[in-house]
């Protein structure tokens, strides 16, 4: 694991400077005839490197990877598949870990680089102990999880007795760490504090490929959206996994403002108890017209990127 670095604060200022002198020169230009064409913002922003990048909807996209957001139900499970590794975050409820065995296997994956815990509730790592025992898992990663929260259930001890009797170690991680399998990046944004909710013990992940960028929150709820959304990091990602299964206890409208996705999944399950997704969530997305994707309604969902565009296959829909 290592540490990213900070950006030069130095570097930014000097470029919100420029910006503040261009909007100043694109202002006068629109009002006094110059003896010189001004170039647009468009061309500005080409010429400097700075024009936002957006993925294309539903362009060709040849190579490059894809992340699985698995249809376990009322729970999550998210396999990122790569050239050089796979990253599985969670596993579902104790009786999917089957579930999602077979799909890595449908998929020809048979070793797992990374297995992320995101915190200790059944529906996300229920299955984690089936897949450690029956799979070559490398390492297994979650957060640090204060001592006036450590679950005691069967499904934690599970999880736990899996692991060591692969003998395996569990890499606690933090904000700033990171891993990389070859041109894939993942940086962990979260949890940023001790949090008194397992919850927002949740590991936050963003994932980086080429142009392209994937948040993974867990089950964060907007306590730690809020630390998130202070932090200073850079929250921005083309596809946002839906925190808490699309509950109104996550997705803030602060969190939504700093990540600014083109497309949400969400993953639950078809009529569960909860009513995840909830009301208050959905009509938010629409509002800001994010394509919404949902395991409930559409299966697994699978996004292929080549670094630059963005495919969506759902299960039904093949």
């Amino acid at each position: 694991m290592s540490r990213r670095r900070r950006r030069n604060g130095a570097i930014l200022g000097t470029v919100g400077g420029i910006l503040a002198l261009l909007c100043l020169l694109v202002t006068v230009a629109s009002h006094v005839e110059l003896p010189f064409p001004f170039p647009t913002w468009d061309q500005i922003f080409d010429g400097t490197g700075l024009k936002e990048s957006r993925p294309v909807i539903g362009a060709d996209v040849e190579g490059g990877i894809t992340v699985h957001v698995i249809d376990v139900g009322q729970g999550e499970s998210i396999l990122i598949k790569t050239d050089s590794g796979n990253v599985l975050i969670d596993a579902g409820e104790n009786d999917q870990g089957p579930t999602v065995m077979d799909y890595l296997q449908s998929q020809g994956v048979e070793t797992i680089d990374y297995f992320v815990g995101t915190h200790p509730h059944s529906d996300h790592i229920g299955g984690m102990d089936y897949i450690i025992e029956h799979m070559d898992v490398k390492e297994v990663v979650m957060s640090d999880i204060p001592d006036s929260i450590l679950p005691t259930t069967k499904t934690f001890q599970d999880v736990l007795a899996a692991v060591q009797k692969k003998n395996l170690e569990i890499t606690v991680v933090e904000p700033g760490d990171s891993f990389d399998l070859g041109p894939v990046h993942f940086a962990v944004l979260a949890p940023i504090k001790a949090y008194d909710d397992l919850n927002d013990v949740s590991v936050v992940l963003k994932m980086t490929y080429g142009e392209r960028s994937f948040l993974f929150p867990g089950d964060a709820e907007k306590t730690s959206e809020k630390d998130m959304a202070s932090s200073g990091k850079d929250l921005s990602a083309d596809v946002l996994v839906a925190g808490h299964h699309g509950s109104r206890t996550s997705s803030s409208n602060a969190f939504l403002d700093k990540v600014n996705p083109a497309y949400v999944a969400i993953s639950c399950g078809k009529d569960n108890s909860y009513g995840h997704p909830h009301k208050e969530t959905l009509e938010n997305l629409e509002t800001r017209k994010i394509a919404v994707n949902r395991t409930d309604e559409e299966g697994s969902i699978i996004y292929l990127t080549d670094g630059k565009n963005i495919a969506v296959q759902t299960e039904k829909a093949a």
